[in-house]
């Protein structure tokens, strides 16, 4: 019986929808005329850059190389995407809490700079800023630093 209702209603409507008038759309192109000018093509290094910036050199490097390389192949393919711009997460310190931090997805927890005593420990966050770094060696021009949640060094519970 089930197999009869999936039949029908199959049938019914393809029945439908091929009664139905589609209209034709007619679409111009005008490549030389400019409707817009873009300033940058970016991308965000949150989250996933503090796991993939400390893989092996060579997956980065290759990693990098698909995300910010404009160079092309010798079959004119081009390597990458050639972003223009890459924004730096400057992390909170979600991940030195670990799961007191209430973020379940480690993949979600960033370390941050700032220590307890107001000092900064600059060799946190390697993996982002591995990728910062080849960002600049393959000429990105533009970085943007952006938070998601204060430091949790300062933040006091109330």
């Amino acid at each position: 019986m089930k197999n009869k209702a999936v039949i029908l209603f199959l049938f019914l409507s393809g029945f439908l929808f091929s009664q139905s008038n589609i209209e034709q759309i007619n679409v111009e192109l005008h490549p030389d005329v400019e409707f817009q000018t873009i300033h940058n093509f970016g991308a965000s290094d949150a989250w996933s850059a503090q796991f993939v910036g400390k893989w092996p050199l060579e997956k980065k490097e290759a990693m990098a190389d698909l995300l910010f390389s404009t160079e092309k192949n010798a079959d004119g393919t081009f390597k990458g995407i050639g972003l223009t711009t890459w924004r730096f997460n400057i992390g909170g310190g979600s991940a030195e809490q670990g799961e007191e931090s209430s973020i379940k997805d480690e993949w979600r927890r960033a370390e941050g700079f700032l220590n307890n005593d107001g000092s900064y420990n600059w060799k946190r966050q390697l993996g982002q800023q591995w990728f910062l770094t080849a960002a600049k060696e393959r000429g990105v021009s533009s970085f943007i630093g952006f938070v998601n949640s204060p430091p949790r060094a300062i933040y006091k519970e109330p």
